[in-house]
């Protein structure tokens, strides 16, 4: 195994799981700037098909995962203010498996990294 494939399918489980609902708020804020640049538009992307696709397909992974943590983040408020229960509340913010990984569950899917056959250039 190359250290250029480990290191991908490293990322890979990196993005299944992290959990949306352990993403500060101040991270988000920090990240929204970079996901609202203009230049993360497929359109505006340059290099190979493959490479734009793959930055737009990131670019887009990141948006909702940081949709998602200001979700959590209401929910975190909405707990504060007593507009919440809490232990509905924690219901959504203490699960500890990330939404994505939940989501391929639901399907029913066996998602490995290590199975998953892909080449990056």
């Amino acid at each position: 195994v190359s250290t250029q494939s480990t290191w991908a399918q490293e990322f890979l489980q990196d993005m299944l799981v992290l959990r949306a609902q352990a993403v500060s708020k101040e991270r988000c804020m920090r990240l929204e700037p970079l996901l609202s640049d203009p230049d993360l538009e497929p359109k505006n992307l340059i290099g190979t098909q493959a490479q734009c696709e793959v930055l737009s397909n990131l670019a887009k992974y990141l948006v909702a995962a940081m949709e998602c943590a200001a979700i959590y983040e209401e929910i975190r408020e909405s707990l504060n203010s007593g507009r919440l229960d809490r232990r509905f509340s924690a219901s959504l913010l203490d699960n500890v498996l990330s939404d994505q990984k939940q989501l391929i569950n639901a399907m029913g899917e066996d998602f490995s990294c290590d199975d998953t056959d892909y080449e990056m250039t």
